[in-house]
């Protein structure tokens, strides 16, 4: 902390000058006091001012980590989430601990939650367990839509394998699974369609790209032919017979898809078509 921007002008020696005559714990104590008589003897005043400057922009971020290490969360998020809620980071997490699950896993983010007071049927965690339940469908099969009747089943079982959910009973499974599902539509977590549930980022994403590829079928430009003579004058000789199949396929349709492994030339072949 004390080699970043907030502490300009303090160097590798300065600080561990400072951490080998004082412990974590007497370092805060003086710089909360602002006890200039205790440093004198190691900084200059110079370095004294922007030490107490740079810890009066700090403190915040410093009373974060101590938080999140006295539950044993890795503190090494600590600047991670500083950063995007600052001097509000500790209420944000303690108004909905599973925003850690950004950085954190289900199991790290679970156990905080409880150890925090949060009850195993509270709307946070459940609106949580559909987002988790996404995100397994994943990672298990890489599709970013789930059928409503499947994520249903997931986030069931789910509840019933997570902290009290065995001593629940069928009827409250099943209102706890319908009540989470719905939080989830109703904050925006999931959004559904037809039959099926996507998360807010791959549903809008896909909406762009939807957009383009209709506007690229409706565009009335005539696409040019790849004669030989074309080949030759965009200097496309060098590309092999699978590149110039996707430059040749771009040039005659209004959309094109290729894919290929790594080192295969995608950036290479994408240029050319660029050209």
């Amino acid at each position: 902390l004390f080699l970043s921007e907030k502490f300009s002008g303090l160097g590798e020696t300065t600080v561990s000058s400072i951490l080998n005559l004082f412990s974590h714990q007497q370092i805060i104590e003086i710089l909360d006091a602002k006890n200039e008589e205790a440093l004198l003897g190691v900084l200059t005043p110079n370095k004294i001012s922007k030490l107490f400057s740079g810890w009066k922009n700090s403190k915040s971020e410093v009373e974060l980590v101590q938080w999140l290490d006295s539950y044993k969360i890795d503190t090494s998020i600590g600047n991670k989430v500083w950063r995007i809620w600052q001097k509000n980071a500790v209420d944000k997490i303690n108004e909905n601990p599973y925003r850690l699950l950004a950085f954190l896993s289900w199991k790290d983010v679970d156990s905080f939650a409880i150890a925090l007071g949060c009850d195993p049927l509270n709307d946070v965690r459940l609106c949580a367990i559909v987002e988790q339940c996404m995100y397994i469908e994943l990672e298990l099969n890489g599709t970013t839509k789930v059928k409503s009747i499947y994520l249903n089943e997931a986030v069931s079982r789910f509840i019933s394998k997570g902290k009290g959910g065995k001593l629940l009973s069928s009827n409250k499974l099943s209102e706890s699974t319908f009540r989470a599902i719905e939080l989830a539509k109703e904050t925006g977590a999931i959004i559904e369609f037809t039959q099926f549930i996507q998360l807010p980022g791959p549903y809008f994403c896909e909406k762009i790209i939807e957009e383009f590829i209709v506007e690229k079928i409706n565009d009335k430009d005539v696409k040019e032919k790849l004669t030989e003579a074309r080949i030759k004058s965009l200097n496309l000789e060098s590309l092999n017979h699978e590149q110039l199949a996707s430059v040749n396929n771009a040039i005659n349709n209004k959309v094109s898809l290729f894919y290929g492994g790594a080192g295969v030339g995608k950036t290479y072949t994408v240029a050319s078509e660029y050209d």
